[in-house]
């Protein structure tokens, strides 16, 4: 994947979401990086998602653009 990361993964818009909740107390936390990593794990753990491959140090054996999204559990990309 040529293009940055940030070009290949939109936004997130959760204003339906927060107009939706308006007024029940319940707050949405932002979907910061950590939090999105937290999730991802999360779903590792369960089994939803494949376990953590560890990378080669040329990164080959990752998916394209993965290497660098940076959700691992110290940041680590992975």
């Amino acid at each position: 994947m040529a293009a940055a990361p940030e070009a290949f993964y939109p936004p997130i818009d959760d204003r339906q979401t927060a107009e939706a909740l308006a007024g029940s107390g319940i707050h949405c936390s932002e979907a910061t990086r950590e939090l999105f990593g937290k999730h991802v794990e999360f779903f590792a753990e369960k089994g939803y998602f494949p376990a953590k491959r560890h990378a080669r140090t040329d990164g080959a054996d990752r998916p394209a653009g993965i290497a660098s999204v940076g959700v691992g559990p110290a940041g680590d990309g992975g």
